[in-house]
């Protein structure tokens, strides 16, 4: 097999190991948040522009007064036709309860905007 055969091989299981690993990821999370998610009250408290169309927002939400902070990619949107990526304002957050880190937040009607989302 040609050095350049080999190569092609290597991006070719590379990819597929990383495909695997993020389908797994998002199923796993799901099915937590499926089978112990609990509800409470975020606030989304940034949002930037990373590149052409892709967008991050960062929210946190309060776990036994412990601060979580997580991000998650999307393209543009707005609340109220003027404020980008609902900055200050409250949303249903759920996260699993047997590892907190591990959430997702209801951006309502903005959902459809969301990247990878795996919950709502």
């Amino acid at each position: 097999m040609s050095t350049k055969n080999k190569l092609y091989l290597l991006i070719g299981i590379g990819l597929g190991l990383f495909i695997v690993y993020w389908l797994g990821n998002n199923f796993w999370s799901k099915n937590m948040l499926e089978k112990d998610g609990i509800i409470t009250t975020g606030q989304v408290v940034d949002f930037k522009h990373n590149q052409k169309s892709a967008y991050t927002y960062y929210y946190i939400y309060y776990v036994k007064g412990k601060k979580y902070r997580t991000n998650k990619a999307s393209s543009y949107f707005e609340c109220d036709g003027n404020n980008s990526g609902c900055v200050g304002k409250k949303f249903k957050v759920i996260y699993s309860k047997s590892n907190p880190e591990v959430s997702d937040i209801d951006l309502e009607s903005n959902n459809k905007f969301k990247r990878g989302r795996f919950f709502y």
